[in-house]
């Protein structure tokens, strides 16, 4: 998809930055688990790590600039993002290692990914630095998220 031409999502369209991060904690959190039950479950991992960092920086974006672009890449997200949020070398890489891991969710031989219990590590530690970057109305926004409903539902569980 050309970046030019990518869908741009906003308020309007029903988004807001809560809902936002909410999603991306609960991506973070499933990703957190699943780095710790086993091997065979990193790849999935992997995928909802880069899924919630970047729904992180697309939470950033609509709150910024009122919109968020319809792309993956976090590379790109984070560029946009360039007066908002400074990342040292190591955050850099890890972002193009991250980057990676969109891949994850699709098996190809050609293009293998890796992905180890070490990674979760650097994530975990990006993550805090990201929400620690996070302009105060956003980090008010995270406290006030109600954990029994999301994206307009109510969750529940059976008894």
């Amino acid at each position: 998809m050309c970046r030019s031409k990518s869908r741009k999502f906003t308020r309007k369209d029903g988004y807001s930055e809560r809902d936002l991060l909410h999603y991306a904690v609960d991506h973070l959190k499933a990703a957190n688990v699943l780095f710790e039950k086993s091997y065979e479950l990193y790849d999935s991992a992997g995928y909802l790590s880069h899924l919630g960092i970047e729904m992180i920086f697309k939470t950033m974006l609509l709150y910024r600039k009122g919109e968020f672009p319809g792309i993956h890449k976090l590379s790109y997200l984070v560029r946009r993002l360039k007066n908002d949020i400074s990342l040292s070398e190591d955050q850099t890489r890890l972002i193009k290692k991250l980057d990676k891991f969109e891949g994850l969710r699709y098996p190809n031989p050609r293009k293998t990914v890796e992905i180890g219990d070490e990674d979760w590590n650097e994530i975990k530690s990006f993550i805090d630095f990201l929400f620690q970057s996070l302009p105060q109305k956003l980090q008010d926004e995270f406290s006030k998220i109600d954990s029994h409903t999301k994206g307009g539902r109510i969750l529940m569980s059976k008894p």
